[in-house]
């Protein structure tokens, strides 16, 4: 380089001066009136770096090191080994330098006192069953339902399957009577509360829940409260000095069952169904028994508990933000567990405190996040997500002007496969996180590689019910005797080649998504024939009573490849059910026998949402509209809420190396650092809106053409062009790392908008019956056994429609869309931020 010296040889002129003086005139001007161009936000320089930092101080033995201390006594909500998980956590804060505070709340919890079971079988001898799954530690709390009423029975046994609507009406199609009888179903997806209100409701007089499966150990305890929060204080914290309900109100009453029911060991279980007789059960319950009852066998059975008073602890750790000090970003997990908890929660809460040990070193470091962020370690959700609820209740003001997300983990690790649920504005921003983080499992894989390349963590939806021609309504995963459902549902039915229907089977549960993909549905009736969809009206087959044919379409379009091109000869391996002929059943929207593989989409398979009551994330979402995340590793585990959910069956089963703990409390924190530090929130609500579109179609399809979705049509399309206004601004922004006053102003107002978009989801009276639960499009369906896991209120009305006329059905339905509309209506005028 060719250095240059200027040298001064003489004064400068007049005009020289005069110029310069313009120059730095002009230039003070537009750094006073245009400050934006000159400052950059050494937030933004720094992010990346800190991110950096955060993945790189992960630490395996760490982790392992909080979760053997969580862990080892057990330590149920209310008592003293879970007060001593209070000052472990909040030690643990405290000598982190974090701001750390704790609330309290005085809630109404439940205990045992005192059970016992024995089976008295038909050739005179008695047999005491053990209720008990720990012999060495008489600090675990023996198998119990918290809430249950106290009562005895001595009556004989019934088998019930799962509990639900439908397998009641199997046992009435048996001849078979619960009436008097004490109850024994196997867990399933109904809550157990649900399980007892059923079988209260046919006249069972006691219930005893087992879980199913080789590898189960234990008693699986629970909960049978209905809803979430304290039942004396619906609505409200429960505070000292605070308004209390009285236990005999009707408002806490309703919350409980009427009649007893504990957890059972699938050995005690197996005892007991090995010893019934009376009628077969029905083939598609897949049970070996001779006889689902009632009897021979009687049961004797005592349950006493107490209900009483407890005083509850949250804990919270606070980091101040430097720029937008008063919008929030919280990370939570609950603490207190049935028993020991190594899994279920304090595999989270072991990820929390290291997501907070690394956050406190990033502050040695320098940082600081733009928002506040705030660490919650939950008392009480194991009781009905007790602990949450209240403080949501306590603070739902500011939580509905300040939150900006909140992102749970329970169970951090349960085995192999990364799981996540979100709303859906969030979807963009996990997959990116995923794509930072390495897989745990797959040594040069990130964990959205694998995630993307691996059914593990595939979310098959739950099928709709599909309404046939001449039947009544079919769910897919009752599709499996081909001849029964077409004899059921008197259909015509085409013949093609020889095929067995194991080889269909097999490719059903990884290749469909009906029920959530409708874009990808092909309109015309059409059948099979070798590997081309060919339309019916082509053929010239005769469908009689062209006005009663309901058309199926295609899952696919017409080229779409299938997923298997030839079939295999020899069968000779596992169970199948062989026809003469492949038989094509028709069936809404679902073509059973033509099964293809659908363009790869994961935010549609592997993205679950947030409708159920599952974790703490349910009054963030359902109650306060906040933006949230549910994260966890593997799905279900066999000691779940067992004595043997201890740190030995983690280091032995779980997580032996704390891989899959580092994964989860990295996308944990990263995620955090995103929402807490960007300049501009990563919320995308295209993605909300394509999810809700394909919500409509699904209903399309699945309601009567009386009732009108245009409400919905238009309203989605109101968000659609909001979101792409805001979309667009966002990349403008993001482009000015700036801060000055303009921009930054600029930024807090498009925050704020993508920020309280998601409260516009909410409906200040609730839902009909249940007004605690305020978003119209998620939250739990009065039914549990819906199909539908969006929109509650129109899954109520059409869970209705056995009680109602049929103009009242399509009134009542209707009445919901609207809700639904009028609230995506003011999420997209929150989001555009523009008033009318």
């Amino acid at each position: 380089m060719v250095e240059t010296v200027w040298k001064a040889t003489s004064k400068p002129s007049p005009l020289c001066t005069f110029l310069l003086l313009i120059i730095l005139c002009i230039l003070g001007f537009y750094s006073l009136h245009y400050p934006d161009s000159t400052v950059i936000n050494p937030n933004a320089q720094n992010a990346l770096r800190f991110r950096q930092i955060f993945l790189s101080s992960a630490s395996n033995h760490t982790i392992a090191s909080y979760l053997r201390a969580l862990t080892q006594r057990p330590h149920l909500a209310g008592t003293a080994p879970s007060l001593a998980t209070v000052n472990y956590v909040v030690s643990h804060f405290k000598n982190l330098n974090l701001q750390t505070h704790t609330t309290q709340y005085k809630t109404l919890l439940s205990y045992p006192t005192h059970s016992s079971l024995s089976a008295h079988f038909s050739n005179g001898t008695v047999h005491d069953l053990s209720l008990s799954d720990s012999s060495d530690d008489d600090a675990v709390v023996r198998p119990y339902h918290a809430y249950s009423p106290s009562g005895t029975a001595f009556a004989k046994a019934v088998f019930v399957n799962y509990g639900r609507d439908v397998d009641f009406q199997a046992i009435k199609a048996l001849n078979v009577s619960v009436k008097g009888c004490v109850v024994v179903a196997r867990r399933g997806d109904l809550p157990r509360g649900i399980v007892v209100q059923k079988a209260e409701e046919n006249g069972a007089v006691a219930v005893l829940l087992y879980t199913e499966g080789e590898e189960v150990k234990g008693f699986e305890r629970g909960t049978v409260m209905s809803g979430v929060g304290d039942p004396l204080s619906p609505g409200w914290a429960a505070v000292d000095d605070g308004e209390s309900l009285e236990m005999e109100d009707a408002r806490v009453l309703k919350r409980f069952p009427k009649i007893p029911s504990m957890p059972l060991s699938v050995r005690a279980a197996r005892l007991i169904l090995d010893s019934l007789g009376g009628a077969p059960p029905p083939e598609k319950w897949r049970v070996d028994l001779r006889g689902v009852g009632p009897g021979p066998t009687t049961l004797n059975f005592t349950y006493q508990g107490e209900k009483k008073v407890a005083t509850i602890h949250n804990v919270f750790a606070v980091i101040r933000g430097s720029e937008e000090p008063d919008r929030y970003v919280l990370l939570g997990n609950h603490r207190d567990a049935w028993t020991y908890g190594a899994v279920d929660p304090n595999s989270g809460t072991a990820a929390l405190l290291d997501i907070a040990r690394r956050y406190a070193l990033m502050i040695r470091l320098g940082w600081q996040p733009r928002r506040t962020i705030i660490l919650c370690s939950w008392d009480a959700e194991e009781f009905g997500m007790i602990g949450s609820t209240e403080w949501v209740e306590q603070n739902l003001v500011n939580l509905g002007s300040k939150a900006v997300a909140y992102l749970n983990v329970d169970c951090a690790v349960q085995g192999p496969g990364f799981f996540v649920g979100a709303t859906p504005q969030l979807d963009s921003l996990l997959l990116e996180v995923t794509k930072k983080v390495k897989d745990p499992d797959s040594e040069g894989l990130t964990v959205y590689e694998k995630w993307a390349a691996t059914n593990a963590g595939t979310n098959v939806p739950t099928m709709a019910q599909k309404r046939v021609r001449g039947g009544k309504p079919v769910a897919i995963n009752d599709v499996y005797e081909c001849d029964e459902v077409a004899r059921d549902a008197q259909l015509e039915v085409f013949f093609q080649r020889i095929e067995e229907w194991f080889d269909v089977l097999s490719k059903q549960l990884t290749a469909l998504a009906v029920g959530s993909q409708p874009q990808n549905y092909h309109p015309n009736p059409c059948f099979v024939e070798e590997e081309e969809d060919l339309d019916i009206e082509q053929e010239g087959c005769d469908i009689k009573e062209d006005d009663e044919y309901i058309e199926r379409v295609c899952l696919v379009d017409w080229d779409s490849p299938p997923i298997y091109d030839d079939y295999p000869e020899d069968f000779s391996q596992g169970e199948k059910i062989e026809l003469d002929k492949n038989k094509v059943i028709y069936i809404r929207d679902e073509p059973i026998t033509h099964i293809v593989d659908e363009t790869f989409d994961i935010k549609k398979k592997k993205i679950q949402r947030l409708g159920g009551v599952d974790s703490d994330f349910a009054p963030f979402v359902q109650h306060a509209g906040v933006p949230s995340i549910d994260i966890y590793y593997g799905r279900g585990f066999p000691v779940y809420h067992t004595a043997f959910d201890s740190y030995v069956w983690m280091t032995n089963n779980g997580d032996p190396l704390f891989h899959r703990h580092v994964a989860v409390a990295g996308i944990w924190g990263l995620l955090a650092l995103h929402l807490a530090d960007d300049s501009i929130l990563p919320f995308n609500y295209l993605s909300y809106a394509e999810q809700l579109q394909r919500y409509k179609g699904i209903l399309s399809n699945l309601l009567h053409e009386n009732v009108s979705l245009h409400p919905l049509t238009t309203s989605i399309q109101e968000l659609v062009s909001a979101a792409k206004e805001a979309e667009d601004e966002a990349k403008i922004l993001r482009q000015q790392e700036t801060t000055g006053d303009s921009v930054v102003l600029k930024k807090r107002a498009l925050n704020d908008r993508l920020m309280l978009a998601e409260r516009g989801f909410l409906d200040v009276d609730g839902l009909q019956g249940r007004q605690w639960f305020k978003h119209l499009i998620y939250g739990p369906p009065g039914d549990h056994e819906s199909k539908l896991d969006f929109f509650p209120g129109v899954a109520d009305a059409i869970s209705q429609s056995a009680r109602m006329s049929r103009k009242e059905i399509q009134a009542a339905i209707q009445h919901e869309i609207w809700r639904v509309s009028r609230a995506i209506q003011r999420a997209a005028r929150a989001l555009k931020g523009e008033l009318t």
